[in-house]
């Protein structure tokens, strides 16, 4: 079926608040600084950087909010594709007979939610050409598999 036809797979409810907080985290170095300055008397310096971390927080939050329904991943009989984005939208597609090889990755911040990320490799590069996260990992583990046996039968 054509992709737009197909039903995209929705991630876990844990996904949410752990894109939330990771793409928050690093605006914290912004609040930082904005109170620094109004610790050492640029109030109106400090006014303007805590404006523009708020600005910049509501932002990425109504991006990651309005864009999660929309992430998703769909299998079909001869590949894979991926969805993501409410105001940057992407999605990519990729062959089963392209896939190489996957990996699940699960880091601190990802354990703690319990969600892995698959990545897909395809040939020439080393950075994954589909990476898949907020999955469960036995979800992951079963994803991986499956792509595996089918991109096996192209060879």
């Amino acid at each position: 079926p054509a992709v737009e036809a197909v039903e995209f797979k929705a991630h876990h409810s844990r996904y949410l608040p752990y894109l939330l907080i990771t793409s928050l985290l690093p605006l914290t170095f912004i609040l930082v600084g904005g109170l620094a300055l109004m610790l050492f008397g640029l109030f109106w310096w400090g006014m303007s950087v805590l404006t523009f971390w708020v600005i910049l927080a509501m932002l990425i939050s109504l991006e990651e909010v309005k864009g999660f329904p929309i992430r998703g991943y769909a299998l079909r009989s001869h590949d894979i594709t991926y969805q993501k984005g409410w105001l940057f939208f992407s999605k990519v597609t990729v062959p089963f007979n392209r896939i190489q090889h996957g990996e699940i990755v699960q880091g601190p911040m990802a354990q703690l939610f319990e969600l892995s990320e698959l990545r897909l490799f395809t040939a020439g590069g080393a950075v994954s050409d589909l990476p898949i996260g907020g999955l469960p990992y036995e979800e992951a583990q079963r994803l991986r598999e499956y792509v595996a046996k089918y991109s096996a039968t192209y060879d």
